[in-house]
């Protein structure tokens, strides 16, 4: 077949089952699938398609292109995405990482005193984490971790510079966990590293033989927050193909944020830092939460859209007891 037409013939596909960007996602999956740059296949001059694809290639494609028409997510078809700066495992039971949770990547490296390009995007306000132990690593928490893909950028990073640091994720399904053990392993330092299958926060006694300490110096999460009467009307990607446990955060999109917030004092040390991913609309309510539970120097952060998106405290239960 002509290439042309061929090409035609795949994008109709796509855009008839109701696919945003056909052309481009045609673009991906050629150039995973068969290696081919992006850019050559504007200017491809090839008449026959069976001149640019092996037989295998050509099935593989077209066999991908059925399934995204079934809107499966390319990212589990694939088998893998991009996030900040690296790629990471995914698929089928794992939520797919959205480019908005970099905003939880790049606070917590401002935190750390690492990063300040956020202070060009006017995210100045978020709290400096102010050390506790001369000469020990910085502690690092994970929470509702799925793939991995935001702790493991903050160690990716961490790893470049000379800073001393030990991560934890935690995570609950064992679907997920699955390609959060896969993505440690290519991991800049994946021996400072560690995963651990628990409901939140992982044993005391558990954390504590590896830390030395139970308690972190920074916790980032991004939990469940969407409401569940809203997940029936999300893109069928999601609601029908990403698992429900991963998305829905309750009557209100906040029952497992609570759940962190009501356990905060057995797994943030005085003064740490928390980092969480909500609704935009959830803007206030997660601010309230956070200081009923003692902490201060509350800000909320946009995402690349301009919606609310991240919420940012420091840890500082003394408060509690002064009122």
């Amino acid at each position: 077949m002509n290439w042309s037409d061929w090409r035609n013939n795949q994008i109709n596909k796509l855009r008839s089952a109701g696919i945003e960007d056909p052309a481009t996602e045609l673009r991906i999956m050629i150039s995973r699938i068969a290696e081919k740059k992006r850019a050559i296949l504007l200017f491809e001059k090839s008449d026959r398609v069976e001149d640019m694809f092996s037989p295998d290639e050509l099935s593989r494609i077209e066999d991908t292109v059925l399934r995204r028409c079934n809107r499966e997510p390319l990212d589990y078809i694939l088998g893998e995405t991009f996030f900040y700066r690296d790629s990471f495992s995914v698929g089928p039971g794992v939520l797919v990482p959205r480019q908005d949770s970099e905003i939880l990547v790049g606070a917590a490296l401002f935190a750390l005193g690492i990063d300040r390009s956020f202070l060009f995007r006017g995210l100045g306000e978020v709290p400096i984490l102010q050390a506790e132990r001369t000469g020990e690593p910085v502690r690092i928490m994970d929470l509702c971790t799925g793939s991995g893909c935001i702790g493991l950028s903050i160690s990716n990073v961490l790893s470049g510079y000379l800073v001393s640091y030990r991560t934890a994720l935690t995570e609950l399904s064992e679907a997920a966990e699955y390609y959060a053990r896969k993505n440690i392993d290519h991991a800049r330092e994946p021996e400072l590293i560690r995963l651990f299958h628990c409901n939140l926060f992982p044993d005391t006694g558990e954390i504590a033989d590896w830390w030395g300490d139970a308690s972190a110096d920074l916790i980032v999460s991004n939990p469940p927050y969407i409401r569940e009467d809203m997940i029936s009307d999300l893109m069928p990607e999601v609601s029908c193909f990403e698992p429900k446990e991963a998305l829905s955060g309750g009557t209100d999109g906040l029952h497992v944020l609570r759940a962190i917030l009501n356990r905060i004092g057995n797994g943030l040390r005085p003064g740490g830092i928390l980092l969480v991913e909500h609704g935009y609309d959830q803007r206030e309510a997660v601010a309230d939460l956070f200081r009923a539970q003692g902490f201060s120097e509350i800000s909320c952060l946009s995402d690349f859209g301009g919606q609310d998106r991240v919420t940012a405290g420091r840890y500082t239960p003394e408060l509690i007891k002064q009122e």
